[in-house]
């Protein structure tokens, strides 16, 4: 089974549908010995990711409060060697960060090249909770994300990978 891609351009379904596993996915040991041997070639891959050096990988790992988003870090990484794999949460500011643009904090903790970066929670929140809850004036919204454009646009001069991985939970997996 592989993942589909999802648009940018168009609404992201959160229903308990499209939270569902695939019908036509595997179960049981299948599923089981279907997870090794991908997991087994995600570390390979790290390794080719570490040698070449010209690259790093960072995940944006998305999901509500208790959908496994720390569990699913846990297990898919778990054949990466740990020294090449970095976790960091995004939860409320500390004062020291309030104290500076809203990216200064991510900034700290993109990945270097040959690394994998895993964000649990995103820091597109930052700015999404701001423009939906109208906490700032919409001139300074619209800031945050032409801010949020050229941290993408430098990501990509960096020959930094990222990936934006939504965790749904549905009642019947």
């Amino acid at each position: 089974m592989l993942l589909k891609p999802v648009s940018s351009r168009g609404p992201l379904s959160l229903s308990q549908e499209a939270a569902s596993p695939p019908p036509e996915l595997a179960s049981g040991g299948k599923l089981e010995a279907k997870f090794e041997k991908v997991a087994k070639r995600l570390g390979e891959l790290q390794q080719v990711l570490y040698a070449d050096g010209r690259h790093s990988l960072l995940i944006v790992l998305q999901g509500r409060d208790a959908a496994g988003k720390d569990s699913v870090t846990a297990s898919v990484f778990d054949a990466c060697n740990a020294q090449g794999v970095r976790v960091n949460s995004f939860k409320a500011p500390t004062s020291s960060e309030l104290a500076h643009d809203y990216l200064w904090r991510i900034h700290n903790v993109v990945p270097e090249r040959r690394m994998i970066g895993i964000f649990n929670r995103s820091h597109y929140e930052d700015v999404l909770v701001v423009r939906v809850h109208n906490l700032v004036p919409k001139e300074a919204a619209h800031r945050g994300s032409d801010k949020e454009l050229e941290v993408q646009r430098r990501r990509s001069r960096r020959a930094e990978i990222v990936g934006q991985v939504q965790r749904g939970v549905s009642r019947r997996a």
